[in-house]
């Protein structure tokens, strides 16, 4: 007596990641002895992107994927000679019709979704002052803080404008993006940064913004008379090749203040007026008074004593 196996078939699944990642999906099926298994896609062995079930009895089986946080099902295609098998792409499920000797293949895509994400830094460290960003990414944000906008399945261009404080200057932006579709820099003048975001990227985009300071000039001098000149310069227009006199100081102790000022060096020059024994003291809280560093946030004071 010739024996005559059952009629049969086989199913195989396919597993396809966009990118090729190491992230693993889980299928159940009603397939005997294959209720659950898993598949990936990268170049490690040690999980195949591929299952090939084989002596599959002829009938009607169901193959569902779970959903996979941060990855979308993008494609579904089932190859039946005859036609007969079906997918729902929204549900994740094939259902396949194997008829006798036919060998159905289902192929299930994945694409991975990305990110945008907006860091903040201040120049001092450690600032309380919030940053505000409006756009694609929407947040208030302090230093050391960072705000994301993930699960993005739409690839393309965003855009993130930061609000600049008074008293503060954007000195840089500076992105991650390894394709380099994101600008290097953004726009410092406009503060606005645009994402080149491509699929499966988590892009992050870091402000730099850096604190204005502040020079104080204290002027004592016995006796309160004049002119006392100074010649001032540094980076910053408002400060910058200014002169004024004692009319700046109308008392025996009087200072002026320049606020909002640009970070850098800075120069502090007295002109000693004639008939006086020249500068009995000058006292700066930042090196000498011409050859000074305004620090990011930074005060410096400096005293004029003149008899």
């Amino acid at each position: 007596i010739e024996y005559t196996p059952p009629p049969s078939g086989t199913i195989v699944i396919v597993k396809n990641a966009i990118p090729d990642d190491a992230q693993d999906f889980t299928f159940t099926s009603n397939i005997t002895g294959n209720a659950v298994f898993s598949l990936d896609d990268d170049a490690d062995d040690t999980l195949s992107n591929t299952k090939t079930i084989v002596s599959v009895p002829v009938g009607t089986y169901a193959v569902i994927e779970a959903a996979v946080a941060g990855w979308t099902l993008t494609d579904l295609v089932c190859s039946d000679p005859d036609s007969g098998s079906s997918v729902n792409l929204g549900a994740g499920e094939s259902t396949i019709d194997l008829d006798n000797g036919e060998t159905v293949s289902c192929t299930y895509t994945n694409t991975k979704y990305g990110s945008i994400t907006i860091a903040k830094e201040t120049l001092p460290d450690g600032d309380p002052t919030d940053f505000s960003f409006n756009g694609d990414v929407e947040a208030t944000l302090s230093d050391g803080e960072s705000a994301t906008r993930g699960n993005l399945s739409v690839w393309g261009e965003y855009s993130s404008t930061e609000t600049v404080p008074e008293g503060w200057d954007l000195t840089d932006i500076s992105c991650n993006d390894s394709d380099s579709d994101t600008p290097s820099g953004g726009n410092l003048e406009t503060g606005v940064v645009r994402f080149g975001l491509d699929i499966g990227e988590d892009v992050i985009c870091t402000f730099t913004n850096t604190k204005r300071g502040s020079i104080t000039i204290t002027k004592l001098a016995d006796p309160n008379v004049g002119p006392f000149i100074f010649n001032l310069s540094g980076p910053d227009s408002y400060f910058n090749n200014t002169t004024f006199e004692n009319g700046a100081f109308p008392n025996a102790v009087s200072s002026i203040s320049f606020d909002n000022l640009i970070p850098g060096p800075y120069s502090i020059i007295e002109n000693v007026p004639e008939g006086w024994n020249g500068q009995q003291s000058v006292n700066c809280n930042s090196g000498a008074p011409d050859n000074l560093t305004l620090l990011p946030g930074g005060n410096i004071t400096c005293t004029f004593n003149n008899t």
